[in-house]
C-alpha cells in the first residue's frame, strides 16, 4: 500500500482562500498515480481532505466510502436507487450531504452524494490503495477539463476553456460518459475513455479473457498499437454499449482535454 494516503484535517481558513462565488482560485492540482497504476487527489469534504480516483469512466457526479460517511456521523439515507457492479452483484445506493466539497478551485454545497456499501472499499482492497472517493464523469465535465498525464506535469485541471473546433476528436453520448469511436485491428469501435481503469481491456468477444495482445490502433492522429487485455466487461457494454475501455496506461504520458457541453476532446 502506498504511504501518504488517507483522512488528513485540512485548515479551515487554508482551505477557504480565493473563494468566490462557488469557485475557488482555480489552478491544476497535482495527481497522484499511486503503485496501483490509478490517479488520486486530495478532494475536501467539510473540514476534512480525503484520497479521491479520478475516474471518468464513472457516470456519478460523486461517491464516497460508507467508511468516511460514518466516520463523519452521517447517516446514508436511501435513494430507492440500485446499481450493479462488475462481479454482476446488485447493491443499494444511499446517499449524504455534505456542507462543501471542493477540489481544483471548484465547490459543492449540500450536495447530495452516493455512497454504496462496502463499494469504494472492496477496490481499495483489491488494488492495494485506501481511499474514501470517486470523482466521476459528471462531476468533473461541468465545465471543460483536462487530466495531464504526462510523467512531468501529472495534473487534474478543471478551468481550462472550450476547446477549439479545429484539432479535435468527437465525443460519443458526452453526457453520461467520454466514449470515442476508433479504429481497432482495422475495425470501427466504441471505447470508453477510463482513467479509472489501470489498463485497457476489450469485451471477451474480441479477446480471451486474460490474454493480453498489442494490436493495431488509430484515433484521430495517434496511430500505431496499444496493448488491450481481454476482459468481461458486461455491464459496461450493456450500460454504455461500448466494445472496450482505454485505460490510465492510455492516459500516461498524454493531456487529454475535454469539452462535454461541445461534445469533443483533444490529445496532446
Amino acid at each position: 500500500m502506498a504511504e501518504g494516503l488517507g483522512r488528513r484535517s485540512l485548515c479551515r481558513g487554508a482551505l477557504a482562500a480565493g473563494v468566490v462565488s462557488g469557485r475557488a482560485a482555480a489552478e491544476p492540482v497535482r495527481l497522484r498515480v499511486e503503485s496501483a497504476g490509478l490517479p488520486f487527489v486530495s478532494l475536501a469534504l467539510g473540514d476534512v481532505a480525503v484520497d479521491a480516483l479520478v475516474d471518468t469512466g464513472s457516470t456519478r457526479l460523486l461517491q464516497v466510502s460508507m467508511r468516511h460517511a460514518r466516520a463523519a456521523g452521517l447517516t446514508p439515507q436511501s435513494t430507492g436507487r440500485r446499481t450493479r457492479r462488475h462481479d454482476g452483484a446488485e447493491r443499494a445506493i444511499f446517499e449524504v450531504r455534505f456542507a462543501r466539497i471542493a477540489v481544483a478551485g471548484r465547490q459543492l454545497f449540500d450536495h447530495p452524494v452516493d455512497v454504496i456499501e462496502g463499494d469504494i472499499e472492496g477496490i481499495g482492497a483489491r488494488i492495494g490503495v485506501t481511499f474514501d472517493a470517486i470523482l466521476g464523469w459528471s462531476f468533473l465535465s461541468q465545465t471543460p477539463f483536462a487530466i495531464d498525464g504526462r510523467a512531468a506535469a501529472q495534473a487534474l485541471d478543471l478551468a481550462i476553456g472550450a476547446l477549439p473546433a479545429d484539432g479535435r476528436l468527437a465525443l460519443q453520448t458526452p453526457r453520461h460518459a467520454p466514449i470515442v469511436v476508433a479504429r481497432l485491428r482495422d475495425e470501427s469501435v466504441r471505447l470508453l475513455l477510463d482513467s479509472g481503469a489501470p489498463r485497457s481491456a476489450v469485451h471477451r468477444d474480441r479477446l480471451e479473457p486474460g490474454r493480453s495482445v498489442d494490436m493495431p490502433f488509430e484515433l484521430g492522429a495517434i496511430a500505431g498499437t496499444h496493448r488491450f487485455r481481454g476482459r468481461d466487461l458486461g455491464v459496461v457494454r450493456d450500460g454504455l454499449a461500448v466494445d472496450g475501455i482505454l485505460g490510465w496506461d492510455f492516459f500516461s504520458g498524454r493531456r487529454l482535454s475535454f469539452d462535454r457541453a461541445n461534445a469533443r476532446m483533444t490529445i496532446t
